[in-house]
Formats: structure tokens, C-alpha cells, sequence
């Protein structure tokens, strides 16, 4: 665009020199995922991003090579073909990743993971959750800590994309006063098995006397024999009763179940989202603008001390 003035019975021959840019392209890519990155010709990323999605700009015509990229999703490579003056949209349809990621912490001071029956690692308390890397879909998750209930269950894990989980781990009920009456009931047990043999020997033993005629009225045998009966009898008795109660104190569990709970599903984080970047601090000129500010007319008042005293000096360019 220009103005020219226009002079009354006067031809007027105009001259115009476009530039290289009116006869370049425009490309805008685009994509499924807002924010996706894009190089040009560049399929290595050996230089700059080109721009994240949706992006466009002027482009030499020819062939080109487009590459649009994801955290979480499959590389897009396609090729597009552009004339001179030429405006063309390309569109990419990102696919997520046939993997996801687990990050899991536990309630309690050491767990060990285990998916589908592999070994995973393991976790600390204070540590940074666990991260595991694990192919989409449903898989059988295990965490097991000493001392606590382990945990055992599904879960499904999402394409592309990370799952929060924090395991709770209950701990195991104590078994002690089970363990203690077994012991009891077992002792019980064998004192009056024995009791019971020793009563059925005396038995024995006085009935073939008698049927010899050797037996003595006064022979205690048979009194022993009966003690020892009676002593078997409540033997087991005892050792039922306290078989029954170790029984179920070993089956009665009045705590719950370790459990597993999830947060929000995350994408994969983008580390191109982190890149560091210079800035100046606040209300202080750029080299570039402060070279503009003393290019031209400018006054300073600096405050100066000695041991002779001080003063101000004034100084600038006009």
C-alpha cells in the first residue's frame, strides 16, 4: 500500500516491488490435543519448535514435513505439499500411548509392588511415590508390607496417562491370645489322652485279675482307674472348649481389608512446558530499551561522598 498524488492531465506509471514473503505460503496445523508441538522439517527436533497447535505462519512452497508431538500420545508425521500464495490447514489426530503410568504411595513405613505377580519395587515412607510403567488395561495389582493385611485387587490402567494411587494398609490383627489358647488346649489334650490310656491300662489289668480270682478287695486299681476317667473326661473337655475359642479367634478378624484409592487420572508431564526463560526484574529497563533511553537526551543526579564531604553531581546529554 502506498499514497501517490494524482495530477490532472498527467499519465502516472507505478512501480511495485513486492517482497519474498507475498510469494511464500501459509500453513496452520492443528490438532486433537490443544497445545501439541510441532516442528517443521525437523523430524530429529535437532532445532526450535515450529509452534504448538493451533499454530501458522508463512512457509517457503514446496514439500514440507510436518511432526506434531504429545506427552502421552503417538508421534504424527505426515507430508503436505504447498503453492506459492497457497493457504492450506493441516489437522493431526493424535492416538495416546499403549502404556500408562502407576504412581503409588502406602500407609505404611515399606511396601513391595507387585503387578500381575512381577516385581515392581518397592516403596519408603518420605520417599517420592513410586512410579511404574506398565502396559494399558485391567491387571491384578499386590502390596504387601510385614506386619500389615497385603493388598490384592484390579485396577485398570489408562493409555497415555498417569494413575494416582494410596494404598491404605491396615494392619494385621494380633493372633496372639489365639496362639496362647492353643497351646493351652493342646496340653490340655495330651494330659488326658494319657489320663485316658492310663485308665483304660488299669482296667484292664483289674478285670483280668478278677477273672483269675487274684483280685483283692483292697486293691486301689480300680479307684485309680476311675480318676484317671474322670480326669480324661474333663481333659477334653477343656481342650475342646479351648480348641473351639482358639478356632475363632484365629477366623475372627474385626478389622477391614487393605484398600486402594484413586486421585484424578494426570497427563504425562511436558518438559518443553518447563524450559527456563531470562527476565528482566521488575522496573528495570531491558539493555535493548536502555540503549534506547540513552540514545537520546537524557539528565542524571547521582549522590557522591568523600572524606572532604559531599554533594550531588548533575550530568546528561543534551
Amino acid at each position: 500500500e502506498a499514497e501517490m498524488a494524482v495530477s490532472a492531465g498527467h499519465v502516472h506509471q507505478l512501480k511495485a516491488n513486492l517482497s519474498q514473503g507475498r510469494f511464500m505460503a501459509f500453513l496452520r496445523v492443528s490438532s486433537n490435543v490443544l497445545g501439541a508441538h510441532v516442528w517443521i522439517d525437523d523430524k530429529k527436533k535437532e532445532h526450535s519448535l515450529w509452534g504448538d497447535t493451533p499454530h501458522g505462519e508463512l512457509v517457503p512452497g514446496g514439500k514440507h514435513d510436518v511432526l506434531v508431538e504429545a506427552p502421552g500420545f503417538e508421534p504424527s508425521l505426515s507430508s503436505v505439499e504447498l503453492q506459492h500464495g497457497e493457504q492450506k490447514e493441516l489437522e493431526a489426530q493424535l492416538v495416546r500411548v499403549g502404556y500408562g503410568v502407576l504412581r503409588i504411595d502406602a500407609s505404611a513405613p515399606e511396601v513391595k509392588v507387585r503387578i500381575d505377580g512381577q516385581a515392581k519395587g518397592s516403596w519408603r515412607s518420605g520417599a517420592e511415590p513410586l512410579e511404574i510403567r506398565f502396559d494399558a488395561g485391567e491387571h491384578r495389582l499386590t502390596v504387601e508390607s510385614d506386619g500389615r493385611k497385603t493388598f490384592d485387587g484390579k485396577i485398570v490402567i489408562p493409555r497415555g496417562q498417569i494413575l494416582p494411587l494410596h494404598v491404605k494398609m491396615i494392619p494385621k490383627y494380633p493372633r496372639g491370645p489365639a496362639w496362647t489358647q492353643a497351646i493351652i488346649g493342646a496340653a490340655f489334650l495330651g494330659a488326658a489322652i494319657y489320663a485316658g490310656s492310663e485308665s483304660n491300662r488299669l482296667y484292664d489289668q483289674v478285670k483280668r485279675d478278677r477273672e483269675n480270682g487274684s483280685l483283692e478287695a483292697s486293691d486301689e486299681r480300680a479307684t485309680r482307674g476311675k480318676w484317671f476317667a474322670a480326669g480324661a473326661d474333663a481333659g477334653f473337655v477343656v481342650a475342646g472348649v479351648l480348641g473351639g475359642l482358639a478356632t475363632y479367634n484365629f477366623i475372627k478378624d474385626p478389622l477391614p481389608e487393605s484398600s486402594v484409592s484413586q486421585d484424578k487420572v494426570l497427563e504425562f508431564e511436558d518438559p518443553l512446558k518447563a524450559r527456563p526463560a531470562a527476565r528482566f526484574a521488575p522496573n528495570q529497563p531491558s539493555q535493548q530499551n536502555f540503549a534506547a533511553l540513552r540514545s537520546g537526551p537524557w539528565l542524571e543526579l547521582t549522590p557522591q561522598a568523600s572524606s572532604s564531604g559531599g554533594g550531588l553531581v548533575l550530568g546528561g546529554t543534551f
